[in-house]
Order: C-alpha cells, then sequence, then structure tokens
C-alpha cells in the first residue's frame, strides 16, 4: 500500500494513537460530502473509490479482510462498499448518489465504454478500459464501471513540467507576468524543426515506481540548442512518457487517441504530438470538466 492511501495513513495514526475516540468510519472526500447531502447515517464507497484507499480486491470489489487482520486494524471502520454507482439519499427531493473516483468518472465523461485517452493537466495519464485484470510495471488496473477495469499510467509532473518551463521564462525576462502565449508560439516554431529536436524527459517529480529518477534534456547540438527547441522538446517529453506507460499495457495500438485537460486545450502542439507519437488520428476532447461530467452521466444514465 503506497503512502498517501487512506489505510496507509489509517494505519500509521492508529499507531501513533492519534485517531480519535468518537471516529466510527474512514471515507474519501468524496463518500463524506455524498453522506452529509443525503443526510445518511455512514458513508458509502464505491469500488472505485475504495481501491484508492489500499487493501481493496478490485476483483470481488472486497477489502482484504485478511491482510486487514493480520495488521490489526478494526474492520468496522471500513465503510459499507456499493458495486454500482446508486443512490443514497436525498437533498431538497433530489438523488444523491454515491461518490466515484475522479480519474475514473473524467474517463467516462469522455470516452463512456472505450478506447485511449491522454488526459494533460497539472499531472497526466493515459487510460483504456479493459474487460479483465491486467498487470503490469509503470500502470495500474483500477476498478472501472459495468463489471470493467480501467488501466491508468500516471505522470507525476505531466503539465508541470510545462509549468516549470514557463516559469523559467518568465524568471528569465524579469517579469510575473504570464509566458505561455509566448511558450506557445516558441512551441509551433520548434514543431517545424522536425529532425532535429531536443530530447526532453519530463520525468522532473520521479515516478510512482522510483520518485528518484529526475528529467533530462539530451541531443543538444549547436543547431537545436534554441528556447523553440527546447519548448516542443517538453511537450514531446510529456507525450513520450504517456506513450512509455502505454507500451507497457501491451494493448494494440489505437486507430484513435482523444486528448483532453487544460493543458491540451491551451496547446495545438501538444495535441499535434500525441498524434505523432501514438501513431494515430488525434481527437481533442470538447468537454472541459471532465470528472464533473462523467459523475452527472453516471448518475443520469447509470453505468452503461
Amino acid at each position: 500500500v503506497f503512502a498517501g492511501y487512506g489505510l496507509a495513513t489509517h494505519y500509521y495514526n492508529m499507531i501513533r494513537k492519534l485517531i480519535p475516540d468518537e471516529a466510527k468510519k474512514i471515507a474519501t472526500i468524496g463518500d463524506y460530502v455524498a453522506m452529509r447531502l443525503a443526510n445518511a447515517p455512514e458513508p458509502m464507497i464505491h469500488p472505485t473509490n475504495a481501491a484508492s484507499l489500499g487493501l481493496f480486491n478490485i476483483r470481488s470489489s472486497t477489502f482484504d479482510t485478511k491482510a486487514i487482520d493480520a495488521l490489526a486494524i478494526d474492520d468496522g471502520i471500513l465503510p459499507a462498499v456499493s458495486t454500482s454507482v446508486s443512490p443514497i439519499g436525498k437533498y431538497r427531493d433530489r438523488d444523491v448518489f454515491c461518490a466515484v473516483g475522479d480519474n475514473q468518472a473524467a474517463y467516462f465523461g469522455v470516452m463512456r465504454r472505450g478506447g485511449v485517452l491522454c488526459n494533460f493537466g497539472t499531472g497526466s495519464q493515459v487510460c483504456a478500459a479493459v474487460d479483465e485484470v491486467r498487470e503490469g510495471k509503470g500502470f495500474e488496473c483500477r476498478p472501472y464501471f459495468g463489471g470493467r477495469y480501467l488501466l491508468s499510467g500516471s505522470a507525476l509532473c505531466g503539465g508541470r513540467a510545462y509549468a516549470l518551463l514557463e516559469r523559467f521564462f518568465r524568471s528569465f525576462v524579469g517579469t510575473n507576468e504570464p509566458q505561455y502565449e509566448r511558450l506557445g508560439e516558441l512551441a509551433e516554431a520548434g514543431y517545424a524543426l522536425d529532425g532535429n529536436r531536443l530530447a526532453v524527459d519530463t520525468r522532473f517529480c520521479g515516478t510512482r515506481d522510483d520518485p528518484t529518477v529526475r528529467g533530462s534534456v539530451c541531443g543538444i547540438d549547436e543547431v537545436n540548442f534554441t528556447p523553440e527547441a527546447l519548448a516542443v522538446g517538453v511537450l514531446r517529453g510529456m507525450v513520450d512518457e504517456l506513450h512509455g506507460y502505454f507500451r507497457e499495457m501491451e494493448l494494440p495500438r489505437p486507430d484513435a487517441v482523444t486528448v483532453s485537460g487544460n493543458a491540451a486545450r491551451k496547446n495545438p502542439v501538444l495535441v499535434r504530438l500525441a498524434g505523432d507519437v501514438f501513431g494515430a488520428k488525434v481527437d481533442l476532447s470538447s468537454v472541459a470538466e471532465e470528472a464533473a461530467t462523467g459523475s452527472a452521466l453516471l448518475a443520469l444514465f447509470g453505468e452503461k
């Protein structure tokens, strides 16, 4: 169980005797909000959130009670699991549904049942829905909807890598004014360089598997050591990292890839690079708030 997962935190608090005596249940923030809105007596958790607590069997949609017992954790602290997106109560005569995982909701909001999605926000993810559990390095297999699973490869930096570059340029210019517009112009010019680009590894924050990994800039020569090449190189590095996770999934090469997120909407070059790297037709999602849209669609139509 990785640091930051709910049951890892709960176990630490238990060992340190930091759990209040009056505590009854643990849950995600979304579960707590839904519980309060519905005026329910206790939280209800969907598998897409339960998996983020840790010690959860995604095949059976149940917590691993043997592991929990071995850690001397009282399983009474665990919330009940709802295996479907269903109402848990009402707020002002409107149904309140159990909360769902944001990654899964965002994918559902854009893709519904299938396809490859690359999302570029502060972090970034490449996701694809599958019918069976898959295991491998560099990606997670998460519960999805309708009895399916979501393969998700997540970069810790993602769009933050581009933000770091913008901060670098802003510092050089000596201004507090955002430099994204100028950076976009440089990236457009750098894209035209085609074969003589910088190779930028944007793993500036490490990876989930190895937090000690750091980024790099390679292939520098007298011609390509320019702001234009650096701008497009960072964007290409963001795509390359996700494509690496996709290769680990061992899925067929897609005919089309959908790109979403604010970083993609504001960077046409990033969208074109996604098509180049994946070797597929690329579509830019028209959905601005992917997770909110997916949550609304799940409540409206169910998990179809």
